[in-house]
C-alpha cells in the first residue's frame, strides 16, 4: 500500500515527457515570509500510520489542533523556459507553535510559483490520471484525485489539495482512505487564519449512519407487527364479546 500511495502522490506532482516551454510564472511569496498552519483533524490507523508519515512528514510532529509557523527559507530561481514535470520549488521551515520547535527546514510543497495555471496543470498532470479532476475557481487553484486503491475491492482513497491564487500557497490539504466503509486515515491541513477553528468536528461514519437506519427501519418494522397484532386480538375479543 506504500509504494501505491506514494506513486499516487508521484504522478499527481509530475508530468510524464513534458517539453521545456515558454511560461508566465512568477513567486507570490517571498523569502522570509511567514504562515501559519494548523492540524484540523487527524485519525490515522496505526496499520497506516508509517504511509501517512511517508506522504506527510511532519505529521508524527503534530498532534490534532496544534499550530505551526511555515516560514519560506529559500526560492529557486525560475528559468525563462521550464519544463512541467521539473517545477522551481519552495523551501519552508516549520516551527511548532506552542513549544517553538523547528520540526523541519527543508519542507516543500507549501507554495508553488503562480500566473500560469496550465503549466501547474501539466505539472500535475491533471488529465493523465483516472479519478483526478481540478480545481480552478477565482481564488484557488486544485486537484482531487478521488477512487478505489488499486488492488483493493474494499479500500479508497480521497486527496484534495488547494492553493490560493494570489500567492500561490497551498490552503488545503486533506487525505482520507476508507476501508470496508469505515475511515482508518482523515486528514485535514490547512492554513489558519483568525476566526478558523483548530479542530473540526467528528465526521459519522458510513456504516455507523447505514446501522442507525437499519436500526429506525427495524424498529418501525417491529412496531408495526405490534399494532397489527395487538389490533387483530382486541377484533378477536370484540367478536367473542357479542
Amino acid at each position: 500500500m506504500t509504494v501505491f500511495l506514494l506513486f499516487v502522490v508521484i504522478l499527481a506532482t509530475v508530468a510524464p515527457g513534458s517539453a521545456q516551454q515558454t511560461h508566465t510564472l512568477e513567486w507570490g511569496v517571498e523569502v522570509g515570509e511567514e504562515f501559519t498552519y494548523v492540524l484540523q483533524r487527524k485519525l490515522v490507523d496505526a496499520a497506516w500510520e508509517q504511509n501517512m508519515n511517508n506522504l506527510i512528514p511532519f505529521l508524527s510532529h503534530l498532534d490534532e489542533g496544534q499550530k505551526i509557523f511555515a516560514s519560506v527559507e529559500a526560492l529557486d530561481e525560475i528559468p525563462t523556459e521550464v519544463n512541467p514535470s521539473d517545477l522551481p520549488t519552495s523551501r519552508w521551515t516549520l516551527v511548532r507553535e506552542n513549544d517553538s520547535v523547528v520540526i523541519s527546514t527543508v519542507a516543500s510543497g507549501f507554495a508553488f510559483p503562480i500566473g500560469d495555471w496550465d503549466v501547474l496543470g501539466e505539472a500535475f498532470n491533471v488529465t493523465g490520471i483516472a479519478g483526478m479532476t481540478l480545481i480552478d475557481t477565482n481564488e484557488e487553484w486544485g486537484t482531487i484525485l478521488s477512487g478505489p486503491l488499486e488492488g483493493s475491492s474494499y479500500t479508497d482513497i480521497y486527496h484534495e489539495q488547494r492553493y490560493e491564487k494570489e500567492n500561490g500557497t497551498q490552503v488545503y490539504l486533506r487525505w482520507t482512505i476508507s476501508y470496508a466503509g469505515n475511515r482508518v486515515v482523515d486528514v485535514v491541513f490547512v492554513q489558519w487564519h483568525p476566526g478558523m477553528p483548530t479542530i473540526l468536528p467528528a465526521e459519522l461514519e458510513i456504516t455507523t449512519i447505514l446501522l442507525a437506519g437499519l436500526g429506525v427501519a427495524i424498529a418501525i418494522i417491529v412496531g408495526v407487527l405490534v399494532y397489527k397484532k395487538a389490533k387483530s386480538r382486541k377484533s378477536l375479543m370484540q367478536k367473542l364479546g357479542e
